[in-house]
């Protein structure tokens, strides 16, 4: 009985995986930079009889947090990995990219899976430690199915030059390492899809971590930070241009006054002085 049912999904894993970039047909519902979650047309050759239950609607975003916080690689594969964490997604990954995986789910067609493309960020200290992974998210009676091409695949520095990111993204090489099972997963072809149940209760079963950090996802923060420090400054100039006309007014005023002969010659210049003093 398991052999008819993981046979086809193995088959299908295996011709998806090596003819989709060739043949495939995709439209972006997300990207930016080397991040990407879009919608991947196949041929019923790479779909190898399975049925997607595509377009599927029932999936909300606090489940999918929870199924993709509850993905682990496994512990005695890392111990001589330069990875620091288990976890395959942080929750700041997940939280980013849940919502836009289930619009990109409600949206396929039943010839479409979601194919997303994520760079985790895990600096030592200062320095810059990125890694890619590439999947497969789609659902079929089994279950939804993430099917990983690429797992943790180390990143050099060049990948973010457009010139160069293709490249760097093609030659990345993903961990020798597999998942590991948990409650309400399934895992095939050599650990590296899962096929999560859809019934179990992952909300309820899987303990989220707190987000202390926002990542950095191709320096987003740093452009928010930059426009930040810009209204900052602008607001400033603002403050001072509104000080300058003020001090315009009060000199105006205080020529007007001793003009007029209301105050005297030495009134006057104490005052002027006063309000220059306020430069």
């Amino acid at each position: 009985m398991l052999k008819k049912v993981f046979v086809p999904i193995l088959v299908f894993c295996v011709v998806f995986a090596a003819s989709v970039p060739a043949q495939a047909k995709s439209k972006y519902i997300y990207r930016s930079r080397a991040n990407w979650v879009k919608l991947v047309k196949l041929s019923k050759r790479q779909l190898a009889g399975q049925v997607l239950a595509h377009p599927y609607e029932e999936l909300t975003s606090e489940q999918l947090v929870s199924m993709l916080m509850s993905l682990k690689m496994s512990k005695a594969q890392l111990f001589s990995k330069d990875v620091k964490t288990q976890e395959v997604f942080s929750i700041g990954e997940a939280r980013k990219f849940a919502p836009i995986v289930i619009k990109a789910l409600r949206k396929a067609d039943p010839n479409q899976v979601v194919n997303v493309a994520l760079v985790h960020k895990r600096p030592h200290f200062v320095i810059r430690n990125d890694y890619l992974s590439m999947m497969n998210f789609y659902v079929t009676s089994e279950g939804l199915h993430v099917h990983f091409m690429k797992l943790f695949a180390k990143l050099k520095g060049e990948y973010k030059q457009a010139s160069k990111m293709d490249a760097e993204i093609s030659k990345a090489k993903g961990l020798r390492v597999s998942l590991e099972a948990a409650p309400g997963q399934t895992l095939l072809s050599e650990a590296d899809e899962v096929i999560f149940d859809l019934n179990y209760d992952f909300v309820n079963n899987v303990k989220l971590p707190s987000e202390k950090v926002v990542l950095d996802y191709d320096d987003e923060p740093k452009k928010e930070a930059k426009k930040a420090k810009k209204a900052k400054k602008a607001k400033k100039a603002q403050r001072s241009a509104s000080s300058n006309d003020s001090m315009k007014d009060r000199l105006g005023k205080l020529k007007s006054l001793y003009d007029q002969g209301l105050i005297n010659k030495k009134d006057y210049d104490s005052k002027k002085s006063e309000i220059l003093s306020d430069l």
